[in-house]
């Protein structure tokens, strides 16, 4: 839930970049924005003490909430001379950009679309409703929903993660007309080794280390994961299975009830299927310790239905790991069928057959695994990333058609002053 404010002529430079937040945990961040991080000194905290839940409820009520507040902090400096900033780039909640467009009608907004927040309720994983909302829900949701639509329809340009988001932006936003563009995420790769270039054949390594990396939400359908590996026990020979090391890992927050009752499902579930020995459960991996796993797994199996985009994937690819996936989502346009990887259906079997190919076929998996290195290279890379993102911040400025309109702050700022004289007179 953070606005970034950055000039596409400096976009590398961290000091043109400032980040308005209101909270950024210190190990639950984004590596650039950690105390060692580059974009430290970027953030500005705003409204720390606003409360993300009151409890356990009217979580997006207090969302909207907090963004205004960072909002009218943002008017504030610029208004009185503190900032002063080219472009407003927003995401997660359009709720800022009304509020922008009507008192810093000068200030070009480009909005970047993660996914529909009105998909993203209780009652639906990523768009597919499982649970009917109750009639209060419904009521409590309608005017949040609407103000999500009118808010993004402010915005000088949308982008969003993936085809798959952009046809679900339009088929939920019937009203904006303008469509969004496409703007994949990148990984750093600068963080991540070259895979190493092997033609040793996989059966005769120590082990077979099969990974998935995910946050432990029952969203992510990390059971999954559980069911190939009964499926690998009955189609591989018996000192082939040994071999077998399944390690599922995530981000994994305590204070996160959902985290902490599915990880004691997936335990339980784990040890239902006696398989203690072969799989290992890694919460809340540190990077180096991430990219290791990466690197020297077999494959990499990635679960959820429907994702966005999914940036694990890409960082799969790029260290070598042929990644097997659910075929829908983003990973239609990340995992090239056959050549870095396979998407596969709901059942875990399917997904068994092409782990054992990887381990029986020799070469295979550094064949696919070369393959996927340089598709993530070419195409989601940050060279190209950066270059569609300056064009995308470039295209928000030239929507705004440079308005030389005054805004209605000035208007309000002067009602309230002239309120509080006539009050005191």
């Amino acid at each position: 839930m953070a606005t970034s404010l950055c000039s596409p002529s400096s976009i590398s430079n961290p000091s043109s970049i400032k980040i308005y937040t209101t909270v950024c945990s210190p190990t639950h961040c984004f590596a650039p924005v950690k105390p060692t991080g580059p974009l430290h000194s970027c953030l500005s905290l705003c409204g720390t003490f606003l409360p993300s839940t009151i409890l356990g409820k009217f979580t997006v009520l207090l969302s909207h909430l907090r963004l205004l507040y960072l909002t009218f902090c943002l008017i504030f400096d610029v208004y009185f001379g503190l900032e002063k900033y080219d472009v407003l780039v927003l995401d997660v909640l359009p709720t800022p950009l009304l509020l922008c467009a009507l008192f810093l009608p000068n200030l070009p907004r480009a909005y970047y679309c993660h996914f529909p927040d009105k998909l993203l309720t209780r009652n639906q994983v990523n768009g597919v409703t499982v649970k009917k909302p109750s009639l209060i829900r419904r009521i409590y949701r309608y005017p949040l929903d609407y103000l999500e639509e009118l808010c993004t329809s402010y915005s000088n340009i949308t982008a969003v993660n993936s085809s798959f988001t952009k046809s679900v932006f339009l088929e939920t936003f019937r009203k904006i007309n303008e469509e969004p563009v496409v703007l994949y995420p990148a990984i750093n790769i600068k963080d991540f080794i070259e895979p190493v270039k092997t033609k040793e054949d996989a059966s005769e390594g120590e082990e077979f280390v099969v990974l998935s990396m995910n946050r432990f939400e029952r969203k992510k359908n990390i059971g999954l994961v559980i069911e190939v590996t009964v499926a690998l026990r009955k189609l591989l020979r018996k000192e082939e299975f040994e071999k077998v090391r399944v390690k599922i890992a995530g981000g994994y927050d305590v204070s996160n009830k959902e985290n902490v009752e599915y990880l004691e499902e997936l335990k339980e579930m784990v040890k239902t299927s006696k398989l203690t020995n072969h799989i290992e459960f890694m919460p809340s991996v540190s990077d180096s310790t991430r990219a290791h796993l990466l690197l020297t797994s077999l494959c990499t199996l990635y679960t959820p239905s429907r994702e966005h985009f999914g940036i694990v994937p890409l960082e799969a690819m790029y260290a070598g790991s042929p990644v097997i996936a659910r075929d829908s989502g983003g990973p239609r346009e990340t995992v090239e069928e056959g050549e870095t990887g396979w998407r596969c259906g709901e059942e875990g079997g399917e997904w068994a057959e092409k782990v054992v190919r990887l381990i029986r076929e020799r070469g295979l998996k550094e064949e696919m695994g070369e393959k996927g290195h340089e598709r993530v290279k070419t195409k989601f890379g940050e060279d190209a990333f950066t270059r569609n993102v300056i064009d995308f911040i470039e295209r928000a400025e030239n929507n705004n058609n440079n308005t030389q309109a005054t805004g209605i702050f000035p208007f309000v700022f002067g009602a309230v002053v002239l309120a509080g004289l006539t009050m005191f007179k």
